[in-house]
């Protein structure tokens, strides 16, 4: 009777945790998305749901969004997708807030700092693209540090996500990218990773996120998947574990 009571609740247990993650990739998922249409793409989505299951993340997180008027329109929609994909997977861990910010010749605020998911992607999904000719990458990521100064726990992430179609331009320290990240990575529960797409020259995206091995180069918009779980992996990392 207790060997067969064990099997019931081992069954039951599974039965539970399958439904549980299933539950969980419906809330995350638009099913209109490009980028989760194939079966090859789910598996990058659940291999980085499962970092999440496994770890706390404790973080509050920042996306740079590119505006570069040198994108298509689809690929601008792959990117915000992209984003709403990270945030709701890293949204697994109650604990996280979210903001969003898109650059351009000038930077806008998409969503301030929050832990409401639902409105986040709702801000996320209606971004209008600025369709700039001039692209400040560095004012993206002062925003998003103005961002991340309101949150009082926890380590603080900037994603920047940028396309190599786009004409970036820099003014001189202390306002070029540069100068800009490092003021922020002065402190050590700070991060940056860059998702680059399309780029033949990474040295600006390493220069900016300190370390090239928090770089992730994808060869279109179609592909941002393949980045999805090593970026979940940074993002919820050491510095995030410890706080």
């Amino acid at each position: 009777m207790a060997l067969r009571m064990i099997f019931f609740f081992i069954a039951f247990v599974r039965l539970t945790s399958a439904f549980s993650y299933q539950t969980a990739l419906r809330s995350v998922l638009d099913p209109n998305s490009l980028l989760t249409k194939s079966e090859e793409n789910m598996k990058f989505v659940k291999a980085a749901m499962d970092v999440v299951r496994k770890k706390k993340c404790n973080l509050n997180i920042c996306f740079a969004v590119d505006g570069s008027g040198y994108m298509h329109g689809k690929d601008f929609k792959m990117q915000l997708d992209f984003i709403n994909l990270v945030a709701g997977i890293v949204s697994l861990d109650p604990t996280s807030r979210y903001a969003a910010v898109q650059y351009g010749r000038r930077s806008s605020v998409i969503s301030r700092l929050t832990r409401d998911t639902k409105s986040f992607l709702l801000n996320v999904k209606g971004t209008v693209q600025q369709c700039s000719s001039r692209t400040f990458v560095a004012r993206g990521i002062s925003r998003c540090a103005r961002q991340l100064r309101r949150a009082k726990r926890g380590a603080k992430k900037i994603v920047v996500l940028g396309d190599g179609r786009s004409r970036f331009q820099t003014y001189g320290p202390p306002r070029d990218p540069v100068s800009v990240s490092q003021a922020f990575l002065s402190d050590p529960s700070h991060g940056i990773c860059a998702v680059g797409v399309n780029f033949r020259d990474t040295s600006m995206l390493e220069q900016i996120t300190g370390d090239a091995s928090k770089v992730f180069m994808v060869s279109d918009w179609e592909s941002v998947l393949d980045a999805l779980d090593a970026l979940v992996v940074q993002v919820c990392g050491a510095e995030s574990a410890a706080l």
